[in-house]
């Protein structure tokens, strides 16, 4: 029973992000947790997408939102130049990101501590 609790407190906080938050959209986040400062290029490969798709989401879930105006502007990646070569974007968490990953860890560690 504790894990669906943890599942619909989970399913809440996103909601809170963002009303229509898709589970792809989570799963980049995830991604980029795991790989910070990696392009844009790097991160299509490792999650399987198009370097058209890496960059819709990066501009969804980034600070400024989507270049057509179709929303976004949620505040939890950044993309900044790379230093060594400025024709690539290396991509990572925002803060509000770093946080919304650790909360939503924070919910599956209490899920699994538990022994129901």
């Amino acid at each position: 029973m504790r894990n669906l609790e943890s599942l619909v407190k989970a399913m809440q906080l996103l909601k809170q992000v963002h009303p229509q938050l898709r589970v792809s959209q989570v799963e980049f986040l995830l991604t980029v947790a795991q790989n910070p400062n990696r392009s844009q290029s790097e991160l299509a490969i490792e999650c399987g997408y198009t370097l058209a798709a890496v960059s819709r989401l990066v501009d969804t879930m980034g600070e400024t939102g989507r270049r057509d105006g179709k929303g976004g502007a949620l505040g939890l990646l950044q993309a900044k130049p790379d230093p060594k070569d400025d024709r690539f974007m290396l991509v990572s968490l925002t803060p509000k990101g770093k946080n919304l990953i650790k909360l939503l860890e924070e919910l599956t560690l209490g899920s699994k501590t538990s022994g129901d």
